[in-house]
């Protein structure tokens, strides 16, 4: 069913349908009534109710409100994201920032065309920062060009949330902020190296930057130890930030998984940590002979490509279990170390096949 999705919900009568033959909460044969967007009872089900969608169970969808999409380029790992986000009940992502201008276009080709089903994507676009360009979907803010202007050009280029990111003054973010909640945008972002969140105004901010001071930091400007210097983070700087947010309405999106794994990444490898469970349970089902294809390459032989994007690490893994046809999936997995050494315990050595994308 994953793979033959039923009619899109836009198909159906956009204020009055019913989804008849459901389950509910574990309770098969039940018809879910909606109207006007919203559901308004769950019945049993009776003659004459709409069946299309027969034999589905209904679960509340997952919103993922910070994930970076890959790039379409040659690994093809599109599809298999949209499907992974599928599995683990993510319906809704929010795209927080397209690298290349390739990653939202790819996803929302998939779907539109329906060769796979997937999550609805709600897109930054490109990136808004002063120079130096740092992704190649980025608008750099040169003065004396207008907020406005800025703003108009990332929605020209598909954006519905407006991403902030570095090397931003404090009057740069509250300009775009202002002209994005003219067009109704919500602006998020990092908190730029040299500020702190209180003094920074982004609307909504991203991994908890700003956080550890920029003095406490000595100014770093590397994601990594904006990430992880916590050395200086105590009750009294958390009270700081907290009422900060309340008084300004800042929101946060911590992104904590990826915090943690940066931090892991730098733990020396130890062997208890390297076993078969950390191979996700739907790898055991890959045969021989059934590669997945039409999402990752076909490779000839074994290997490990490693993509690192700074704080994000995602590794594509190709198993041939004791056959000349290799069977490709991918996963996201917390620690770079870790992957080396339970893909040597698979006997897959890492080749390096791809440069990591910059």
């Amino acid at each position: 069913m994953l793979l033959s999705p039923p009619v899109p919900l836009d198909a159906l009568p956009p204020n009055s349908c019913d989804f008849g033959g459901v389950s509910v909460g574990g309770v098969p044969d039940r018809t879910i009534s909606v109207r006007h967007g919203a559901i308004v009872s769950i019945r049993a089900g009776a003659p004459g109710d709409d069946r299309r969608f027969a034999g589905s169970v209904i679960t509340p969808g997952l919103i993922d409100s910070h994930q970076h999409l890959p790039p379409d380029n040659a690994l093809r790992l599109t599809g298999l994201f949209c499907l992974l986000n599928l599995m683990h009940g993510v319906t809704s992502v929010l795209e927080a920032g397209d690298s290349d201008a390739s990653a939202v276009p790819a996803a929302r080709r998939l779907l539109a065309e329906g060769l796979l089903p997937g999550p609805r994507v709600v897109a930054c676009g490109p990136f808004i920062a002063r120079p130096p360009r740092e992704w190649p979907n980025t608008i750099l803010l040169e003065d004396p060009v207008s907020p406005t202007t800025v703003v108009q050009a990332a929605v020209d280029r598909g954006a519905q949330v407006i991403k902030l990111y570095e090397a931003l003054t404090r009057s740069d973010i509250a300009g775009l902020s202002a002209a994005a909640a003219d067009r109704g945008l919500r602006a998020i972002g990092h908190v730029p190296a040299a500020l702190d969140i209180e003094e920074a105004g982004v609307p909504e901010v991203q991994h908890f930057f700003g956080v550890p001071t920029a003095h406490s930091r000595r100014g770093a400007a590397g994601l990594l130890a904006r990430l992880a210097d916590w050395h200086a983070v105590d009750e009294s700087r958390l009270e700081s930030v907290v009422a900060a947010s309340v008084d300004q309405g800042i929101a946060h999106t911590p992104t904590l998984v990826v915090t943690e794994g940066v931090l892991r990444a730098q733990e020396p490898v130890r062997p208890s940590h390297c076993s078969r469970a950390s191979i996700p349970t739907w790898c055991g089902t890959v045969r021989p002979g059934s590669p997945i294809t039409g999402i990752c390459p076909r490779l000839t032989s074994p290997c490990c490509v490693s993509h690192s994007r700074r704080s994000s690490i995602s590794w594509l893994v190709c198993i041939a279990p004791v056959s000349p046809c290799s069977s490709e999936l991918t996963y996201n997995s917390p620690t770079f170390p870790q992957e080396r050494a339970f893909s040597a315990r698979w006997s897959c050595s890492p080749v390096p096949a791809l440069r990591p994308q910059r």
